[in-house]
């Protein structure tokens, strides 16, 4: 009998984890509402409710993800990227993120073609 509560008692543990890193990213979510709807670019308490999200269940893509959404909006490209795989590598992997990956590639490589055009018309 003891075994069966330990059982019960870790998988109430997971769910208790998993559901303090959900209100954790919700807390970030709204904070990052907050400041757009302010107009506003200051992202740090967001930014720190998804990072204690992380620390809680590091194995889920979600708080990555939204941490790569900030670095996208503070024009951050190398951290989204960074933040974007994370959440890709992750037991529990955000499979949008691989589009969000796609676009920031894809908008980096028409940036380069242009500068490579100027470069080559002022030739």
């Amino acid at each position: 009998r003891p075994l069966r509560k330990t059982v019960h008692s870790g998988r109430q543990v997971k769910y208790a984890l998993i559901s303090a890193q959900r209100c954790m990213i919700c807390q970030g979510d709204i904070a990052r509402y907050r400041e757009q709807a302010n107009d506003t670019t200051n992202y740090g308490k967001a930014r720190s409710w998804y990072l204690k999200a992380q620390q809680i269940a590091p194995k889920n893509g979600r708080p990555y993800n939204q941490l790569a959404l900030l670095a996208v909006y503070t024009k951050r490209k190398l951290d989204a990227v960074y933040y974007y795989m994370r959440s890709l590598a992750a037991s529990n992997p955000i499979l949008t993120a691989k589009e969000s990956l796609m676009s920031l590639f894809e908008e980096t490589k028409r940036k380069a073609d242009q500068v490579e055009r100027r470069r080559r018309q002022q030739q």
